[in-house]
This record gives C-alpha cells, structure tokens and sequence, in this order.
C-alpha cells in the first residue's frame, strides 16, 4: 500500500452503494404479496447488543422487512423454546440467535463454542441468514461488510498480508473462508494458541489487520509496532462503562487515526452498520429463494455453498 494521509474507514459511503439495490429487492418482493420477515432471539437485550438489534429493527423498518424481537431473559431452556418457535413459524424467512449467549457464560470456552454451535445448528438452513450454522448457504454479515469496507477504501486488500486477530465463529473463522474463496494468498490467524514471540511477529508483519476477540483494548500499539504502516479494522465489540469498546488500545487507535499510511474504523459507524445492512440482504435472498421455490424448503440448496455465498457478497457490492 502505498502512503497516504490517515484514513477513517467509515461505512457512510458504502452504505449509501447498498441501499438503492437492497430497497429496490424489498420492494419487489412486497409487490408479490410477500412480506420478508426476520425474526431475532437473544437472552441478552441490553447493553451494546440493545442497541445492535435496536439498529436491525430500524433498518429493517425502511426496506420493508418486518423484525420480531424474541426476548428471553430467565433461562435457557426458554431461549431454545424462543429459537424453536422462530424455526417452526413457516412465514419467517430469516431466524438469527444473537451471540453472544447469555446463559452460556458461565461455561469453559469449548464447551460454550459447541453449545452455542448446537443452537446455531437447530436454524434451517434456508433461514440461516446470519451464516453461521455448518453448511450454511449465506456468507455471514460481518464478514461482508469487512469486505465491502476494504474493498473501498482499500482495492488491492486480497493482496495485502493480513492478520486476522481473533478466530472466533462471528468473524474470524468465517472471513477466513471467504477471503481464500476470493483468492486471498496472504492471510494468518493469530488466536490464543499463538506463541506470544510469532504473535508479534505477524502482527508487525502485516499490512492489514482485522481485530475480533471482543477483549476490550487487547489489540496494542506495542503488538503491532510501527515498522510498517497498517489499516487496522477493528470488528471486536465490547461494554466498558457503558460505551461500546472495540479490541484496539486508546494508544493504539490514537496513533492509527493520526499517522500518514495508516487507517481503522471508527468504534461507531464502522463495521456494525455493514453487518446490519447485509445481514438484511440475506434476508430478501431467503425471501426470493422461497418464492422462486413456492417454499421455504431447502430444495434449491446446491453442492457449491461456498461459491453462492461469494456470489451473494458480488452482488451485493453491485
């Protein structure tokens, strides 16, 4: 990458690429009588995650999508029975469980990650629209909107090293499989398996990198170094004293913000509202799949998962 002033990578301008095309699928899929329909379940409505479905709804609200919030707060069991209610209702073309999971918390990291895996599975796959259930159809929202980001502001980001710091199932995992279905060469993945002498190593190494633990401020200006300019996008979300806080250090996004050849995202506007907006695109597809079938069946399912979802990410950039 060659240097230029600091960059802001705010979504504003991608947004504003997506939305004719998204409004203009809603409204063809309405003119047929058909409402799409997104339904969230989540045992954890405060906080940032408030605020994150509070934002699905409204923009769901402009193009048309109906949003029902089924919120469950007492235990477990009742979530599922919220998330089997969601799967079972035949007019629902898109059923999200909203992680992280409030009333797996208290569990050992794998035994968290299979639970929730277990859950996520329980989603059909035609309504699968957060992508994050085995063998899912959809490519998951997050990931598509770091793409859509990058690809603005930074073209040639297939061909950058890039580090993907953090490799959990909302991020990290899945934008790994879709930058390498891209054609991605040059991408690593630092996780907590990660020696702390490689980790630095990498880190300082790259040109991007794409923070998503969720430990608030983890992601240091110590780690990173200053050798090499970076962009640096930070997907990690967190709650400190109320405000919402991303993976990288004060020091760190400071010095990302002010420093020619560098670049980050904004801890508000930056990846959250890309996710938002994608993720209500993979709705309307749900949508026009069932109506192109007459069901909401997985019939029109094919053996290349992989290369839809790519294809889903093109069109959507288009």
């Amino acid at each position: 990458m060659s240097e230029h002033p600091p960059v802001i990578l705010k979504a504003a301008p991608v947004v504003e690429q997506l939305r004719p095309n998204l409004k203009a699928r809603a409204a063809a899929i309405r003119a047929q009588g058909v409402v799409p329909r997104l339904a969230i379940v989540t045992d954890n409505y405060k906080g940032p995650i408030q605020k994150y479905v509070d934002r699905k709804r409204v923009v769901g609200a402009e193009l048309g999508i109906d949003v029902d919030l089924l919120s469950e707060s007492r235990c477990l069991e009742s979530l599922q029975s919220y998330l089997k209610q969601a799967c079972n209702d035949t007019e629902t073309n898109g059923v999200i469980l909203q992680l992280p999971v409030a009333g797996l918390q208290g569990m050992s990291p794998r035994e968290r990650g299979l639970r929730e895996a277990a859950l996520l599975d329980s989603i059909p796959l035609e309504r699968d629209v957060d992508g994050l259930a085995h063998g899912s159809p959809f490519s998951p929202a997050t990931p598509m909107g770091i793409f859509a980001l990058l690809g603005h502001y930074v073209p040639d980001f297939l061909e950058q090293n890039t580090v993907l710091y953090g490799d959990g199932v909302l991020v990290g995992k899945p934008y790994g499989r879709l930058a390498k279905l891209a054609g991605a060469k040059n991408i690593s993945v630092v996780d907590i398996n990660t020696s702390p002498k490689e980790r630095q190593e990498m880190l300082h190494a790259a040109s991007i990198i794409i923070a998503a633990t969720g430990s608030p401020e983890s992601l240091t200006l110590a780690d990173v170094g200053t050798d090499l300019p970076k962009i640096i996008v930070d997907a990690g979300t967190a709650e400190r004293s109320g405000k919402n806080v991303g993976d990288m250090s004060a020091e760190l996004r400071a010095y990302a913000e002010n420093t020619a050849g560098w670049g980050t995202t904004p801890v508000i506007g930056g990846v959250g509202p890309l996710t938002v907006w994608n993720l209500h695109g993979n709705v309307l597809t749900a949508a026009e799949r069932a109506m192109e079938a007459g069901t909401a069946s997985q019939a029109w399912l094919s053996d290349t998962m992989a290369g839809q979802a790519y294809a889903n990410m093109l069109a959507f950039e288009g």
